[in-house]
């Protein structure tokens, strides 16, 4: 019998099979675009979307689980519209011509490492956050499909029943939509 040590989501004791959940990260492909104004608005077009569904999550997560729970929801929304982030990603699609996926994906990761990097625990705890709300992006390994996505977390995973659930790190997105 193997045991597993770890911060449990709930109190009590369990026992039982496990289930290990690993995410999937949707392949990004850096492709080169032809008008960047056209990547920009399909950019910013996406941003709304996006934006619009984390409210509705947020309101459903205010009415199942309570403020304090939604307030995470807030905080991606505010990352959606962070200054520093949507210059990193605009110069990249502007300067070096490539799609907003793969801007999108390069600017998130540079600002989780630049998190990592500051030596205090609660800069390194925000990366996971940073990274966390950055799945909600531009996505799609083609230039037809780039647009913010929410597939890795629309998607839905029937875990077995009966089993003790193990995830390397409990972020709110893959647990968030209806």
């Amino acid at each position: 019998m193997k045991i597993l040590k770890g911060i449990p989501a709930s109190i009590g004791l369990a026992r039982g099979p496990a289930f290990l959940y690993r995410e999937m990260e949707p392949e990004v492909v850096t492709t080169q675009i032809a008008d960047p104004a056209v990547e920009l608005a399909m950019l910013d077009r996406a941003l709304a979307e996006a934006k619009a569904q984390i409210e509705a999550i947020r309101l459903k997560a205010e009415q199942e689980a309570g403020a304090e729970q939604a307030a995470i929801f807030e905080a991606h929304a505010l990352f959606l519209s962070d200054p520093t982030l949507s210059k990193a990603v605009r110069s990249a699609v502007e300067k070096r011509r490539i799609n907003a996926t793969a801007a999108w994906r390069d600017a998130v990761e540079g600002y989780a490492l630049q998190m990592e990097s500051l030596g205090d625990e609660t800069f390194r705890a925000r990366a996971a956050d940073i990274r966390d709300g950055g799945r909600r992006r531009p996505a799609g390994s083609t230039p037809r499909s780039d647009h913010l996505s929410h597939e890795p977390h629309a998607r839905r995973f029937q875990a077995p029943l009966r089993r003790l659930m193990i995830v390397s790190a409990a972020t709110p997105c893959p647990y968030s939509l209806p």
